[in-house]
């Protein structure tokens, strides 16, 4: 059975696609990929006035002056949310861009070995979670839940697996992925 990690070499060809400065605020994110094909997410930490606050999503981050790329924005992001040295060797590929009313955010997919030691900056992350990338496949786990975009409340697809919720730009994340490996 062909796996996904074992398909990761697809996306090599977007490793060197070049930032774009189409916003001002732009962030990234680090999705950590096993052989066993979990894929590595976070609980965001609960802070007042945080817009992503208790949600599921990646490691990563706002960009920083001194970080050159947004490949090394997401580097840089895991190590001080999980505490995991990511190399750009482990890199394979850049998933498109999502451009999010308050920033646009890059998504680079990386080799994750089979072991990880997490050190989680408690104020950032409260929780790291391998999840199964069938699950985002299979549609027993699919769901909607409620959300509110500009005051209006709408129904928003959602994957439930435990006690990982995830929806919003994370699933979009995943679901780029999953059309990537699958091409």
């Amino acid at each position: 059975m062909t796996t996904f990690y074992s398909r990761l070499h697809t996306l090599y060809r977007s490793r060197g696609r070049r930032d774009v400065a189409s916003s001002s605020s732009r962030a990234s994110v680090a999705m950590l990929l096993r052989p066993d094909d979990h894929i590595c997410m976070i609980r965001r930490a609960v802070k007042k006035g945080d817009y992503w606050s208790g949600h599921m999503g990646f490691p990563g981050g706002r960009e920083e002056s001194g970080d050159g790329t947004l490949l090394q924005t997401a580097i840089r992001e895991t190590q001080e949310e999980i505490g995991v040295l990511l190399d750009t060797d482990q890199c394979c590929g850049r998933l498109s861009d999502i451009h999010h009313p308050k920033l646009q955010i890059a998504a680079f997919v990386f080799e994750a070995p089979s072991q990880l030691d997490f050190v989680l900056e408690e104020s950032e992350v409260a929780e790291v979670h391998w999840l199964p990338l069938s699950a985002f496949q299979d549609p027993t786990f699919r769901g909607t839940r409620e959300a509110v975009y500009k005051g209006q409340p709408y129904q928003a697809p959602v994957v439930n697996i435990g006690t990982a919720d995830v929806w919003g730009i994370s699933l979009k994340f995943i679901e780029n992925l999953l059309h990537r490996l699958d091409s």
